[in-house]
């Protein structure tokens, strides 16, 4: 009997053992009792905008989908699909809802609760907080960019109606908590000098910044002096001209601060082989870029487990796009001039002499198709040629191409592995170029101080 007693007490003692080590949470797993209690649970909640808080890669016929397509239905490409927004058939009823809303929420949950986190204040917490508010303002500039002015919300709202109708706030309100949090992301996260890591750093937050800067600062220049004396105006109208034209100083000086910033590292290169006829376009069809100096940050797609749909599109020579000849008169001479009057009617005549990398900047012929350029892979039994030049494309259903300037961009011509099925090519998503960052500091240089 006290053997039985002995062993009955063990027993229990080890279940009263067990159940509390069974008390803590798992490394890395999110707790809803007690969330954030460690940078991996931190981890875990960021990294799903990895996928929802970046510049996509994709393209759909008629274009669209994507980095690749992003231009239909502008000045630079044309497509054979209707716009319903651009023919003014959009109206409240069927517009769609800010889904941007749901992730800022969410952001906003975890910068508002992740203050008791045991490793607060590691250089660990500290980048993935970094993360957390470059993704706010990610969002933020998504729509700002798309509808100005909005309602700012910082914090996890309750569930109620009265308290969830915020006003719209100004544009010039808006833009300064983007930049606001985009400094505190620059001040947490960490440096890097590569894009192996292919997540977020400090000269990526500086590039976003440059651009939202940038982005505002000459919004609101030129609105102003389009608009100033018509009665519908679409600049900041609560600030007076003088605190206006303050504000844009500002705004100026702080993308030339922050692309100064990148600059001065000293770490990124314009990428160049010494092949000017090619170098361009291989960046844009490259699938992994984490040795490529003059990329901060891109998200890579490796044809199978997650792919695009962009070289199965564009590899017919049409897509159901085309460039533009607004685009293609855009592009300089080859010694830096504008290609205008009849010297641009001159190369017009006889095509495509206007394409030509030694007539023009060869960026693009590395854009725009020229004659004779091979589409698909050479073993692919009869590949696609473009012609002189060809609305038909390679005659099948998305081959049609809009204008005759076939894109070439972002094609991978000579892709290994399925370019004809869907999501299944590996064209990169670039988030942000050194280029980029050069094409602020230049822009913005020359709206404060003049071109020259």
């Amino acid at each position: 009997m006290k053997k039985r007693n002995i062993l009955l007490g063990l027993a229990l003692a080890f279940c009263f053992t067990a159940c509390y080590d069974l008390d803590k949470m798992p490394e890395g797993v999110l707790s809803t009792a007690e969330p954030f209690r460690s940078t991996g649970e931190i981890r875990n909640y960021i990294d799903r905008y990895y996928e929802f808080g970046v510049r996509t890669q994709g393209f759909m016929a008629g274009g669209g989908g994507g980095i690749a397509g992003n231009d239909v239905n502008s000045d630079n490409l044309a497509s054979a699909a209707v716009n319903s927004r651009l023919m003014g058939l959009t109206s409240l009823s069927n517009a769609v809802a800010l889904d941007n809303y749901t992730h800022i929420r969410n952001i906003n949950f975890l910068i508002n609760n992740a203050g008791d986190c045991p490793e607060k204040g590691s250089v660990e917490y500290n980048h993935l907080m970094g993360e957390a508010y470059y993704f706010r303002a990610w969002f933020y500039y998504s729509m700002f960019s798309d509808y100005g002015r909005l309602a700012w919300v910082d914090t996890p709202l309750e569930p109620n109606l009265e308290v969830m109708m915020l006003p719209r706030e100004s544009r010039t309100f808006i833009a300064d908590k983007i930049l606001a949090d985009l400094d505190m992301a620059i001040s947490l996260m960490k440096e890097q000098n590569n894009s192996s890591s292919m997540r977020l750093h400090k000269d990526v937050a500086r590039a976003l910044k440059s651009e939202v800067a940038l982005f505002e600062a000459t919004w609101e220049k030129w609105h102003y002096a389009k608009e100033k004396n018509k009665p519908e105006k679409f600049y900041d109208t609560e600030l007076g001209e003088a605190e206006l034209m303050a504000k844009i100083d500002n705004y100026l000086d702080q993308s030339i601060a922050a692309a100064e910033e990148v600059r001065q590292r000293g770490v990124w290169k314009i990428y160049n082989t010494g092949n000017v006829e090619n170098d361009y376009r291989s960046i844009f069809e490259t699938p992994d870029l984490t040795a490529n100096p003059e990329i901060l940050w891109f998200k890579m797609y490796d044809g199978d487990q997650v792919g695009n749909s962009v070289t199965r599109y564009l590899n017919t020579g049409g897509g159901n796009v085309g460039v533009t000849a607004s685009l293609v008169d855009d592009y300089l001479t080859i010694d830096g001039r504008p290609l205008v009057g009849k010297e641009l009617l001159d190369a017009k005549r006889v095509y495509p002499t206007e394409l030509l990398p030694t007539v023009r900047d060869p960026r693009l012929s590395q854009t725009v198709a020229l004659p004779g350029q091979r589409m698909q892979p050479a073993g692919a039994g009869n590949p696609y040629v473009v012609g002189f030049p060809s609305l038909a494309g390679d005659g099948s259903a998305f081959g049609t191409n809009m204008t005759g300037y076939v894109m070439l961009k972002h094609v991978q011509i000579d892709y290994t592995g399925d370019y004809i099925s869907e999501y299944k090519g590996s064209t990169p998503a670039i988030q942000f170029r050194y280029a980029d960052v050069l094409l602020n500091y230049a822009e913005a240089l020359a709206e404060k101080h003049g071109a020259a």
